[in-house]
C-alpha cells in the first residue's frame, strides 16, 4: 500500500506530461473550437475521398479517361464482329444452296 501512494504523484506527473506532450498547439485549438469545427475536420477527408470517387466514376462511364478509348474500340470490334456474322451467314448459305443443288443433280 505505501508503495501505491508513492507512485500516484509520478503517474499523474507523467500524465500531465503526455498530455501537454500529445495536444500541442493544435490540440489546444482543437479544444478549444465549438463541436461542429471538430466533426467538419474529422469527416472531411471521407467526405473528399467519397466526391472525388463520384467524380471520376462520371469521368470514366462517359468514355472520357483512360478507358474510354477501350470503350471505343470495344465497340468497333462488336460492329465488325456483327458485319463479319452476316458475312458468314450468306456464305453458308450459298454454300447450302450449291450442295443441295449438287446432291440434286445426282
Amino acid at each position: 500500500m505505501l508503495m501505491s501512494i508513492a507512485q500516484e504523484p509520478i503517474e499523474a506527473e507523467c500524465a500531465t506530461y503526455y498530455h501537454r506532450r500529445r495536444l500541442g498547439k493544435w490540440g489546444d485549438i482543437m479544444m478549444d473550437a465549438p463541436w461542429w469545427i471538430s466533426l467538419l475536420i474529422s469527416w472531411l477527408p471521407f467526405v473528399a475521398l467519397i466526391v472525388v470517387w463520384i467524380i471520376l466514376s462520371r469521368y470514366m462511364t462517359k468514355g472520357r479517361g483512360p478507358w474510354g478509348v477501350m470503350t471505343h474500340l470495344y465497340e468497333a470490334q462488336v460492329a465488325e464482329m456483327r458485319r463479319m456474322n452476316a458475312l458468314m451467314e450468306r456464305i453458308a448459305v450459298a454454300l447450302e444452296k450449291r450442295a443441295g443443288a449438287k446432291i440434286s443433280d445426282e
